[in-house]
């Protein structure tokens, strides 16, 4: 059973750990980013310290931060696989099925902020403004080596501004349980972290 990072014992323990090197710089980002949102500091989510930060070589992008409600323990304010919404948890099995350490992993947003009240899904306008990020993301990560994207919203904004990098992606279905009603999607979503998991190999890199 995995434990949540929306247990506040832990969640506290973690957030003491966000001007850990590897996490600092993307702490900052996520500022800038809340900034151009006219969102206070912490509302666009903060990537989980446990996970790879900016020595990450695998980013998961997922479509947009889930609504607090929608989340079985909510307010962590962190991007993590232990967070307890479905696309956290089916993630979280995935990697640990295909021995994916969580140290290698950086998580984001291709949309980073909360949608307006009264939005359910990102629009056009929401998905450019968002595109418009992950280039200075990609900087923080010098070690990427495989970008996973994860639902219509994560494979469009990838194209928009980064399309033609040279970093390996691999597309996917949203991990999200609306995501996987699709036909063929849990099927596929297992193939992306097998892919993932093939192109980074289980041996960190020196």
């Amino acid at each position: 059973m995995q434990k949540g990072a929306n247990d506040w014992v832990h969640v506290r323990m973690k957030r003491r750990d966000l001007q850990l090197p590897h996490v600092a710089p993307l702490v900052a980002y996520a500022d800038q980013v809340a900034a151009a949102y006219d969102l206070e500091p912490g509302q666009v989510p903060y990537p989980d310290p446990g996970h790879g930060g900016t020595e990450a070589e695998v980013l998961i992008l997922f479509s947009h931060p889930a609504r607090a409600s929608e989340n079985t323990l909510d307010g962590s304010g962190l991007l993590s696989l232990e967070n307890q919404d479905d696309a956290s948890a089916v993630c979280f099995d995935h990697c640990v099925r295909v021995g994916l350490a969580f140290d290698r992993l950086m998580l984001w947003n291709a949309v980073p902020a909360p949608l307006p009240k009264g939005t359910s899904q990102p629009t056009s306008p929401h998905v450019r403004k968002g595109a418009a990020w992950l280039p200075g993301l990609v900087e923080l990560l010098p070690r990427l080596r495989v970008v996973a994207l994860l639902g219509t919203v994560a494979r469009d904004a990838w194209a928009l501004t980064c399309g033609d990098s040279e970093l390996p992606t691999v597309v996917g279905p949203s991990p999200g349980a609306r995501g996987l009603k699709s036909r063929g999607a849990p099927e596929r979503l297992a193939e992306v972290f097998d892919e993932v998991a093939a192109a980074v190999g289980k041996a960190h890199t020196s």
